[in-house]
């Protein structure tokens, strides 16, 4: 479990690291308590957090049908219990949050049908591959 640990963190750090080279967000310091020096993540001014609370804002409050990524992040907001400090982005309303539990439990409706549907084609696909690459005996 500590070796799982250890990779999950060493992962989420190389990818705040890609975060901050693109330009996306950018790391300040702050004091805590007023005593001990810490590091805040902050908007970068790329503008890619405002698209991307758009399109899960769409998704939320007008019902649009999302991407597969933009549902699987209203699910993360939701799961994670995080969905709420974003009300000014995104209004915390009864039929938002029923739509963001429907995500969170994966009740994405026409885009799992297409997700299982691409899945189901990758693996026909290898299992045909597969069968056609592999020595008869």
């Amino acid at each position: 479990m500590p070796q799982l640990y250890s990779s999950v963190l060493i992962g989420t750090e190389m990818l705040l690291d890609r975060l901050v080279e693109r330009g996306d967000i950018r790391r300040g310091s702050r004091k805590a308590l007023g005593l001990f020096d810490t590091t805040v993540l902050e908007d970068g001014g790329s503008g890619r957090r405002s698209r991307l609370l758009d399109d899960i804002r769409d998704v939320l409050v007008e019902g649009t049908e999302p991407q597969p990524r933009i549902a699987a992040l209203a699910a993360l907001l939701s799961g994670s219990g995080t969905l709420p400090q974003f009300h000014r982005e995104i209004p915390w309303t009864s039929p938002v949050i029923t739509r963001a539990k429907e995500f969170e439990r994966g009740d994405w409706g026409a885009v799992a049908e297409a997700i299982a549907r691409s899945v189901t084609a990758t693996i026909v696909s290898n299992v045909i591959v597969a069968a056609a690459v592999l020595p008869q005996n």
